[in-house]
């Protein structure tokens, strides 16, 4: 039988809010998708900046993954790393501790690659 998946394109990163629907879905072992979006920060910050507060939202990730292990979480465009060639890619040490966690993965697109050829 497939697995359900749930996507969670949200303003604000994991959050108690929320905290109802992830029991549910930690109680029935669904999938969730969740993507990051520019309106995670303020206006005021530049895209660089953004992909830079990313950090935060990797380690409440991390918290997430703690506290509902039957969740499966997928980052979309690999949780955003700053879009840079250096040798971790631009992987924060957030980033990379969610490598502990048997219920994280990422999904890997061509966006951040994108950004590179540009600048």
């Amino acid at each position: 039988m497939p697995c359900p998946v749930v996507v969670l394109t949200t303003t604000v990163w994991p959050s108690d809010a929320a905290k109802g629907a992830w029991e549910v879905a930690n109680d029935l072992g669904l999938v969730i998708v969740l993507m990051p979006t520019r309106a995670q920060t303020p206006m005021h910050v530049s895209l660089r900046d953004g992909f830079e507060m990313m950090p935060v939202a990797m380690a409440r990730t991390a918290e997430f993954a703690d506290r509902y292990p039957n969740v499966t979480i997928v980052l979309d465009h690999l949780g955003f790393p700053v879009p840079e060639i250096s040798p971790t890619f631009g992987l924060s040490p957030e980033h990379l501790a969610l490598a502990a966690h048997k219920n994280v993965y990422c999904k890997y697109t061509t966006y951040l690659m994108e950004i590179l050829e540009k600048n």
